[in-house]
């Protein structure tokens, strides 16, 4: 609230990193169409929100979006062209065409038949500590898991995963909604060059020399005469290891905190695995979610609310915001890893958008969390205050020190 009395959200605020949802709760209550003076609509209800993934009247436009965050001219800029390319934020008809060809090869017969190798790698990083019995749950595990599985998945050699890694975790700071310095907006062009390199020296070769691997189908996949081009083979490529970094890593550091700030669910879910395991997931990923908002562009007037949004506004939906909405979750501020969903959670998005890669993600969680609590069942978590990432959208604990 301003000094006149005036609503106004901040999502910048400082508090929002550490724990965004009694500004949320606010926000819900006081205004929850809101047009923020930063230029966008914000969206705080569940159902506003689920609405807002399914209506055709907003789209990402990416180059309206982008040149709001850093000016005329964006359009030029490396990682720009490459992110334009990539599946979640394209519009139609490219959406459709990609997501098509996109989906005939990431299967969920390709991710069951994954989860052996997931569950080995997962092992793999508690064996590298067994010795120590101690760890930082973010630095050892939770980056490094995805990290691991998506180069599998893809087919990318072993010795190749961490640096591909380390080029992805530049990139983070474009997903969010703030100005990039110049130094950020170096090292994420810098990367997206490596990897745009990486990726079209291995397309090159899978052209030739098709493996069993994700890459592979990717490269040698066709829908009614049309295939990725090579620039939208490589930025989806990237976004598989981007998106799936950020849900898994993110993820298990908040699912292991919040179970540790409530040691009743933590109790339950160590009692009753692995049968809990699916909805404790799907709990955890309502009540604490890395991806806290996403944007899209009014086309045509829209309503949320019973309050209208003109057409050419930039709307903001606060995923966190609608997953602890009274409306659609009772008492929401409560982890309840038995909870009966009567409405999904949105932290996985909605619509012709939904996460391409929700069963790996759900995955990945459940073998995280199964694996930690049964190889590491007196787990201690060195601080419950653990710091978190300076952002409001892209929500998660820098590090989190652990011994067993």
């Amino acid at each position: 609230m301003s000094d006149d009395g005036c609503f106004f959200f901040n999502p910048l605020a400082p508090e929002m990193a550490v724990d965004p949802y009694p500004a949320y709760h606010e926000l819900r209550r006081r205004d929850p169409v809101h047009e923020s003076p930063l230029g966008f609509w914000f969206l705080s209800r569940h159902e506003d929100v689920a609405a807002f993934f399914t209506d055709r009247r907003l789209e990402h436009q990416y180059v309206r979006t982008q040149t709001m965050r850093l000016g005329d001219g964006v359009e030029s800029q490396p990682y720009f062209r490459m992110f334009s390319h990539m599946v979640f934020i394209l519009d139609n008809p490219d959406h459709q065409r990609v997501r098509g060809l996109f989906t005939s090869t990431f299967t969920p017969r390709r991710v069951a038949a994954m989860r052996e190798r997931v569950q080995l790698i997962a092992d793999e990083l508690v064996d590298r500590r067994e010795r120590d019995r101690a760890m930082d749950l973010v630095a050892d595990f939770a980056y490094p898991f995805p990290v691991r599985v998506i180069g599998d998945l893809l087919g990318v050699p072993r010795d190749d995963q961490v640096r591909i890694g380390d080029w992805v975790h530049a990139l983070n700071p474009v997903l969010e909604f703030l100005p990039m310095s110049d130094e950020v907006l170096a090292r994420a062009n810098e990367a997206i060059g490596q990897l745009a390199e990486y990726f079209g020296d291995l397309a090159a070769k899978r052209h030739t020399d098709p493996h069993d691997d994700l890459f592979s189908a990717m490269v040698h996949a066709e829908e009614e005469g049309t295939r990725l081009s090579d620039v939208e083979l490589i930025a989806n490529a990237i976004l598989l290891y981007l998106a799936g970094h950020e849900t898994t890593a993110g993820g298990t550091g908040l699912a292991l905190l919040a179970l540790h700030r409530n040691p009743a669910q933590l109790a339950l879910l160590q009692a009753e695995l692995p049968q809990l395991l699916p909805n404790a997931v799907r709990e955890l990923l309502r009540y604490d979610t890395p991806g806290q908002a996403t944007a899209r562009v009014s086309t045509e007037p829209v309503s949320f609310s019973g309050v209208e949004i003109p057409a050419g506004q930039g709307i903001v939906a606060w995923i966190g915001a609608a997953n602890r909405d009274p409306q659609a979750f009772p008492d929401p501020d409560r982890l309840d890893l038995r909870r009966s969903f009567e409405r999904d959670h949105v932290s996985l998005g909605g619509g012709a958008h939904y996460c391409l890669g929700h069963a790996l993600a759900r995955q990945e969680l459940e073998v995280a969390l199964e694996t930690l609590l049964r190889r590491c069942p007196k787990l201690t978590l060195e601080t419950l205050d653990p710091p978190f990432r300076e952002t409001s959208l892209m929500r998660g604990v820098v590090s989190l020190p652990v011994h067993w």
